[in-house]
């Protein structure tokens, strides 16, 4: 897991992580913080905007308690 605290733009940031093999990115940027959500990046593409901080968390227990690294393409 990495964290990007560089000054660049958050679009930048995005690019940065392009290259890596993680199935996913999490975008934590101000809008996120106000709005107390999350944005995902998933690879191939696929991003998740203004995800509730609850519903990603409620997420990220499922998949612990599933040993899995699958995100879900929607939280429907």
């Amino acid at each position: 897991m990495e964290a990007d605290y560089s000054d660049n733009n958050m679009k930048t940031k995005i690019k940065t992580f392009r290259g890596y093999k993680d199935p996913y990115v999490l975008v934590l940027g101000d809008k996120e913080a106000a709005e107390n959500t999350v944005s995902i990046n998933i690879r191939g593409n696929k991003q998740l905007n203004g995800v509730p901080l609850e519903k990603f968390l409620e997420l990220c227990q499922k998949m612990n308690k599933e040993h899995s690294l699958d995100l879900i393409d929607s939280l429907d």
